[in-house]
């Protein structure tokens, strides 16, 4: 499993190729920004997923203590 810091590189990383496609190229007709829209997308979904199982793993293990 990655961590939440290496999701949130990637997603720095897709976003930046992102915005370099979109200054060159109408992102209308650009398939391959399109894939970096979804890509984004999946990695923000996992990255509040972990998140979330974080809070709940701390909440947890606060009230054991």
């Amino acid at each position: 499993m990655r961590s939440l810091n290496e999701i949130r590189d990637e997603i720095t990383n897709l976003t930046d190729e992102a915005a370099e496609l979109n200054y060159f190229i109408d992102p209308h007709y650009n398939e391959n920004l399109e894939q970096i829209r979804l890509r984004v997308y999946v990695l923000k979904q996992e990255y509040y997923r972990l998140e979330e199982e974080i809070r709940k793993n701390r909440n947890n293990a606060a009230g054991v203590q």
